[in-house]
């Protein structure tokens, strides 16, 4: 793992070189001096999205005329988004149980592109290596995986009995 996340590191650095700062990269905002004046969650959920009287339309009529008839049609007004339950979200994010096996490797080879890294998974065994998966992530998120994959070892470690990085 610490292979991994120094090889990340080092490509993040080339593409900051050859294109710039990643997308999406943003400063980290000051903290805020008033946090009671931030809405949770469940508020920011609550807010309509617009106010439906102000998407009503009137009703269409036909032109004047001896076969003229008044036509109304029905209003369009925006529903908001239908809150989806746990159960809902697994189903959609659940993996094939195919696929859910996993894959072994034991080398990557990271690229990039302007757009997106890739990842390719290599399974190292005599007398031929292949390519056993390959997993492509828009440039933008590249920054949050090399922190999660550093939170997430950081944790690992002391239960691993791995010494601590600033050991010599």
């Amino acid at each position: 793992m610490p292979q991994f996340i120094d090889a990340l590191a080092k490509n993040i650095e080339l593409f900051r070189q050859r294109y710039g700062e990643l997308p999406g990269s943003l400063p980290v905002p000051p903290p805020q001096a008033n946090p009671a004046s931030t809405l949770p969650f469940d508020a920011i959920a609550s807010i309509p999205a617009s106010n439906p009287a102000s998407n009503q339309q009137p009703p269409t009529t036909s032109p004047p005329g001896p076969q003229a008839q008044h036509t109304q049609h029905p209003q369009h007004t925006q529903q908001p988004p239908k809150r989806q339950n746990p159960q809902d979200i697994y189903d959609e994010l659940k993996i094939k149980d195919e696929i859910l096996s996993g894959t072994y490797a034991n080398a990557v080879m990271i690229g990039h592109g302007p757009y997106e890294f890739s990842f390719d998974f290599i399974t190292n065994f005599y007398p031929q290596s292949a390519v056993s998966c390959r997993v492509y992530l828009a440039s933008g998120h590249i920054a949050r995986l090399l922190d999660s994959l550093k939170q997430s070892w950081d944790q690992l470690r002391p239960r691993i009995g791995f010494p601590p990085t600033n050991t010599p």
